[in-house]
């Protein structure tokens, strides 16, 4: 990355941002990940039950498989919904949960 930002700086091109994908790697949560995780996966199912929720948005990109991991940690938290009226509802009784 540091030598992205070289060329950058160097040919005068402007500013970028970076995108690092977290590692794989299975390390033992913290009891507050586990937690956290457990509520994400708790909300995550009820949105999935909702009428005008449509899919995870993670689902809808084709890509070469090289940059499937990217996508799915981009996307991961974004639901796809038949309109943004619905985004709105569904936003609200998320957070309130």
């Amino acid at each position: 990355m540091q030598n992205a930002i070289e060329y950058l700086r160097k040919n005068d091109l402007g500013k970028a941002s970076f995108y690092l994908l977290r590692s794989n790697e299975k390390t033992k949560k913290s009891f507050i990940e586990s937690l956290s995780t457990f509520n994400h996966n708790r909300k995550a199912k009820k949105l999935a039950k909702e009428k005008s929720f449509i899919g995870w948005a993670k689902d809808f990109v084709e890509t070469e498989r090289s940059w499937q991991p990217y996508f799915e940690q981009a996307l991961f938290n974004y639901v796809v919904t038949a309109d943004l009226k619905s985004a709105i509802e569904l936003n609200r009784k998320i957070s309130c949960v």
